[in-house]
């Protein structure tokens, strides 16, 4: 989850700050804006965060998953 959070978060952060970049240039140009988002490319990326988020938290917690909970539960404290 902390994964897949962080992920997302950088995205909605690059995207809003492209588009604050993209606004502020054309107003020192002087030139109209035009605000669009590509979906399918949002789309694509958002899958791509999803699944690379997946594969590592599988990754991470597949030798944990081999352990029963008793030892799992007394290495937390």
């Amino acid at each position: 989850m902390m994964t897949l959070s962080a992920a997302l978060s950088g995205v909605t952060a690059g995207t809003v700050r492209g588009y604050v970049f993209y606004v502020s240039d054309n107003i020192m140009r002087h030139t109209p804006t035009r605000l669009t988002l590509d979906w399918p490319m949002t789309f694509a990326i958002i899958v791509m965060v999803i699944l690379a988020s997946a594969l590592s938290a599988s990754q991470a917690a597949r030798g944990i998953m081999r352990s029963k909970v008793a030892p799992i539960l007394q290495e937390a404290l």
